[in-house]
């Protein structure tokens, strides 16, 4: 999308922009997603709304987990008009939203917290990947007989993993990596 320099300037996406979808299905208008500053000299299309907040007094993955609850996106819902069969919201409506922000330090606390379990789904994701990589390796193996099915009824499948109780979320990722 060719920008003037002004434009550019005007438009830009910095690390921690805030995009939120304008319009489309119903359950997705609202959606809200970071920008990492993953791309230099990037704008956004018409149909997203950047939001760039004041982190003195909310951080960027707050609001973003915050705009994207449930309750928030039932707000959403309720301002969403729907003409030509696309739901869509406007900025009156999008700034008309109370946003709750606790103290800073409860916010940090939190993104700490989500970014942990950012990590532990990746991480599981990744398994999951594994496990659909080995099933398909083992099943194209069975049946290009390259392996004995007489042979897999030995392999042990009772395995569980083991328990770990933790106080501290850290101890628990620490067992992950």
């Amino acid at each position: 999308m060719e920008v003037s320099d002004d434009e550019l300037s005007k438009w830009r996406l910095m690390a921690d922009d805030l995009l939120v979808l304008e319009g489309g299905d119903r359950e997705d208008v609202g959606r809200t997603a970071i920008f990492n500053g993953e791309l230099q000299n990037c704008v956004h299309q018409n149909h997203i709304f950047r939001v760039r907040v004041n982190t003195s007094i909310v951080l960027p993955l707050f609001t973003m987990v915050y705009l994207n609850n449930p309750q928030v996106k039932m707000k959403f819902f309720q301002f969403a008009k729907a003409t030509t069969g696309i739901n869509s919201i406007n900025k009156t409506q999008l700034r008309s939203l109370k946003l709750y922000c606790p103290p800073i330090q409860l916010q940090e606390r939190f993104v700490k917290i989500a970014n942990m379990c950012e990590v532990i789904k990746q991480k599981q994701n990744h398994s999951k990947q594994r496990i659909r990589q080995l099933i398909n390796s083992l099943t194209h193996k069975l049946l290009n007989g390259e392996i004995d099915p007489e042979k897999i009824q030995n392999i042990n499948v009772d395995y569980e993993l083991p328990e770990k109780k933790c106080r501290d979320p850290q101890s628990c990722l620490d067992s992950f990596t």
